[in-house]
């Protein structure tokens, strides 16, 4: 009865587990489960030192460093690679950690500044 019971609780969390969908496919991104304004967030609070994330002119971005609003056209085409390119940086950008969902609400936030 116990290892029933386990197998129970096991099927029943997977079961319950519904994964992020998958980035750049047609009409998933932006999907209802992408939050823009966590996305904004987490840009303010750990891209904003090199990234310029807002709309408007009120702070600068590092030299050769995009912009959010010119980064906003790419999507949702180009929605993988830059998941991409966030889940693995290469210098100067940092390994952030972050989860695949917050990688989609930052992207969900960048695509509403097109």
């Amino acid at each position: 009865m116990k290892a029933k019971l386990s197998i129970l609780i096991v099927s029943a969390t997977v079961a319950a587990f519904t994964p992020p969908p998958a980035f750049g496919q047609a009409g998933d991104f932006p999907s209802p489960l992408d939050d823009p304004e966590h996305g904004k967030a987490i840009a303010e609070a750990w891209c904003s030192s090199c990234h310029l994330v807002g709309p408007g002119p009120d702070r600068t971005a590092l030299a050769g460093v995009p912009t959010f609003s010119s980064i906003a056209p790419r999507l949702p085409k180009d929605a993988d690679a830059l998941a991409a390119f966030i889940i693995d940086p290469h210098p100067p950008m940092p390994e952030l950690g972050l989860t695949r969902q917050t990688i989609r609400d930052v992207l969900a936030y960048i695509a509403t500044l097109e």
